[in-house]
């Protein structure tokens, strides 16, 4: 039962181990997607004996679940290695987004495929005239065999989507694609003018404020046609807040504040801590200071506060605090008893991915 955002509840917070690290290991990418920016970060990678020795911290602390991010993974040649010592050492859960082009030699999809805590998560943002258009010609395909091949390796996969203006009515093409390959959970989130170039014409991705009810009643659609298909969408209880978003800049938050400070860290290229991954403010670095002595510094308990009591800006992205907008999740999922979130996932681990 979730407590009101008083000290009582914060106290229940402060000083409690991480769930996740989430260290970024490279700025390197092989594609240029109009709607991302990020390519343009030209940054070493994260040395790899320093990212082993923060999984080695991380895992001290109390982290079980390792999320690497950056710009495209696996054009990192130590990627593999990174993943399985995090596993070797104990991490239950890791997940890894692509966008696949990689992901083709047979080598490393069996490397991958002994890796039992992976789950590779998938962009695919619409149909392959949509999706190129957006990250250029032939990705799509490439991408959608990918997702074959690790399948019949049995290997856990996802696919990430991004609702704006091009995709808004061909996302139901990603469900079809999900139900088709067996997979059992997407994840799908709006546009952002975080990860946009500075001078991007955002109006090409997001909508008018006249607009909105157009919006509203597309989504609407989408998420009954995902139950008729029994695709779950993960951040399905966000959706209901992009319209808004999308149309008028509204930055919603969970209905009980975010609880992301409170159980992860953020490490960036630099070796920057952040209490998330849209708020950019540095709580120390890495390459001075132990994570320990991080995660338990001043500076992070107040972002912890913050984000409770819902003082910090707000967002909306699958990074976002997604577990308590599904605090209703329950009406979406009547067939599994004594349902909480923690027990959803649970369920989803096993009896969709045995």
């Amino acid at each position: 039962m979730l407590l009101p955002a008083n000290n009582s509840r914060r106290d229940l917070f402060l000083g409690t181990p991480p769930v996740s690290i989430a260290l970024e290991l490279t700025t390197r990418c092989n594609l240029h997607c109009k709607m991302c920016g990020f390519r343009k970060r030209q940054q070493k990678d994260q040395p790899y004996e320093k990212v082993l020795s923060l999984l080695d911290e991380a895992y001290e602390l109390g982290a079980r679940r390792f999320d690497p991010w950056g710009t495209e993974l696996f054009m990192r040649n130590d990627i593999v290695d990174i993943l399985a010592y995090a596993e070797k050492i104990g991490f239950r859960e890791i997940y890894v987004v692509s966008n696949g082009l990689l992901l083709n030699s047979p080598e490393l999809i069996d490397k991958l495929a002994k890796l039992k805590s992976l789950v590779l998560i998938l962009s695919l943002d619409g149909p392959e005239a949509i999706h190129d258009e957006l990250r250029g010609k032939g990705v799509h395909q490439q991408a959608v065999s990918s997702l074959y091949a690790l399948g019949i390796k049995g290997i856990k996969t996802s696919i990430a989507s991004i609702i704006m203006r091009p995709t808004i009515d061909h996302l139901n093409k990603i469900i079809d694609l999900a139900s088709e390959l067996h997979v059992p959970i997407i994840s799908m989130q709006p546009y952002s003018r975080a990860i946009a170039e500075p001078d991007c014409d955002n109006s090409m991705f997001e909508f008018r404020p006249d607009e909105k009810l157009i919006v509203e009643n597309k989504l609407k659609g989408l998420l009954k046609y995902a139950r008729q298909k029994n695709v779950i969408i993960y951040t399905g209880n966000m959706i209901k807040h992009v319209a808004s978003y999308l149309a008028e800049g509204v930055n919603p938050f969970p209905p009980h504040g975010c609880h992301v400070p409170s159980k992860t860290l953020v490490v960036d290229i630099e070796g920057n801590t952040h209490p998330c991954f849209v708020i950019n403010k540095d709580m120390g670095n890495v390459n001075e200071m132990s994570l320990s002595s991080i995660w338990h510094s001043d500076i992070h308990n107040e972002f912890i506060t913050s984000a409770l009591e819902k003082k910090c800006p707000g967002c909306l992205r699958a990074c976002s605090d997604v577990e308590s907008y599904n605090t209703g999740m329950e009406d979406e999922f009547r067939h599994v008893p004594d349902l909480t979130v923690g027990r959803l996932v649970h369920y989803i681990k096993k009896h969709l991915y045995p």
